[in-house]
């Protein structure tokens, strides 16, 4: 990757939130009398998020820096969002330790998937929907006071976990199906993995 090519307009804003992550855990953990700030924090993060992709995909900025990075500030903010939630008692403990155990799982099977075939299996509209709940979800919780948040955010993720399966088991079986492909995989599929989202986002 030529470092050049790789500062696109994108690719500082996947930065710039990547550096805000940290912020916005700081308020989050400072209770309830900062959750309107932590909330507009973690708003603008997703915000740029969209940002981002749509200006990568409509001005021909998609790079593999970009690639790379925007799934994996996804994920990091994800995580940050749930331990920091947990560690304020706004959410049970289980739900740090699925968001973990999911990516987990989710490195892996791709990791075995692009070893064995060179592909790479991105997000599909399950994958999508998946994050899209558990973004609405945290941010509610995160404009929630603590006794509001422990009573509904049980409830609140119920969706998330139902909506994680499915997303597994598709994924798994997307992948199971390529590591039983005899066919040998061809450039674009080698770059793109299956016909899906040309900006290369792995959103799940």
């Amino acid at each position: 990757m030529k470092l050049k090519q790789q500062c696109t307009i994108p690719n500082i804003l996947t930065l710039i939130r990547f550096l805000c992550i940290p912020v916005m855990a700081k308020y989050i953990l400072a209770g309830d009398d900062f959750r309107v700030v932590a909330f507009v924090l973690y708003g603008g993060i997703w915000s740029t998020d969209l940002l981002d992709g749509y200006i990568a995909r409509r001005f021909n900025q998609v790079t593999d820096l970009g690639k790379l990075m925007d799934p994996f500030v996804d994920k990091v903010m994800q995580f940050t969002a749930s331990v920091t939630l947990y560690g304020i008692g706004k959410v049970p403990f289980w739900l740090p330790l699925f968001v973990a155990s999911k990516e987990v799982l989710m490195m892996i099977g791709t990791a075995v998937v692009l070893r064995s075939r060179r592909q790479v299996v991105y997000a599909k509209w399950y994958g999508k929907l998946t994050t899209f709940t558990f973004v609405a979800g945290s941010g509610a919780v995160v404009l929630m006071d603590t006794p509001t948040a422990v009573r509904w955010a049980p409830w609140i993720f119920v969706p998330v976990l139902l909506l994680s399966v499915l997303s597994a088991t598709q994924y798994a079986l997307a992948g199971v199906r390529m590591l039983t492909d005899k066919s040998e995989p061809d450039g674009s599929a080698g770059r793109n993995g299956t016909d899906e989202d040309p900006s290369g986002d792995e959103r799940d």
